[in-house]
């Protein structure tokens, strides 16, 4: 399980993690070792979860990733890789999101790899020799000494840090909370539009009274890949 705090807005970080065309901006660096460096067609709809969004990629791929209101990112068999290893191979994820503050924002994660035998014994030997705190705390350290211009991402040689430095500069960077009024969002960005959309939808609702659609999670396999 994995916890880290960032200091920008709620919304900040959802708008990022519904973003699933920055791996090839944000993540240039980290992902191309993973075989991750294409970007896909997207197309996003409301689902009784939250939102279902399909990317396809030039390759073929197609990934089915699941947002469930108001919180929940989660996302199957994906490649991974551990950067320091070498070892590549396929993982689940599920992540929330909770606000802490209007300027802070806490992420909880939990990982699950498709590992077995010795491998997995070396992964979880790895694991145990890591401390969450200092990473968290590392990650942090080198993410505000990039934004105050000391330090470029390319110059983070630390890998083990390197993929949530650049989340952190993404996310952080646009200030703690975010202006949307003068944003033109293209074709790319459908999926954060789609959850703007039900995001005002709901809160509007709330504000007038109105009754709130009750989000469901089904009890059908919520992803595919092919």
């Amino acid at each position: 399980m994995r916890t880290w705090v960032r200091s920008c807005n709620y919304f900040n970080g959802l708008d990022h993690r519904v973003d699933y065309v920055n791996v090839e901006f944000t993540h240039r660096r980290s992902a191309a070792p993973r075989g991750v460096y294409s970007i896909p067609s997207l197309q996003a709809v409301e689902s009784e979860w939250g939102m279902t969004t399909t990317a396809l990629y030039p390759d073929g791929v197609v990934r089915i990733i699941q947002f469930g209101m108001p919180n929940v990112h989660h996302q199957l068999k994906l490649i991974d890789s551990d950067l320091e290893s070498g070892w590549t191979g396929g993982r689940d994820s599920i992540q929330w999101r909770v606000p802490v503050d209007d300027e802070h924002t806490v992420s909880h994660g939990v990982t699950l790899m498709f590992l077995k035998g010795q491998e997995a014994e070396d992964y979880r030997a790895r694991q145990a020799s890591r401390n969450p705190i200092e990473a968290n705390r590392r990650v942090n350290e080198v993410g505000q000494a990039i934004l105050r211009g000391e330090l470029r991402v390319d110059e983070v040689d630390d890998r083990s840090v390197l993929f949530n430095v650049q989340d952190y500069v993404s996310q952080v960077g646009l200030g703690e909370i975010l202006d949307i009024e003068n944003q033109h969002l293209g074709r790319e960005d459908v999926p954060t539009i789609m959850l703007r959309r039900i995001f005002a939808r709901e809160l509007r609702a709330l504000a007038e009274g109105r009754p709130l659609k009750q989000w469901t999670r089904p009890a059908d396999p919520l992803y595919l890949e092919s």
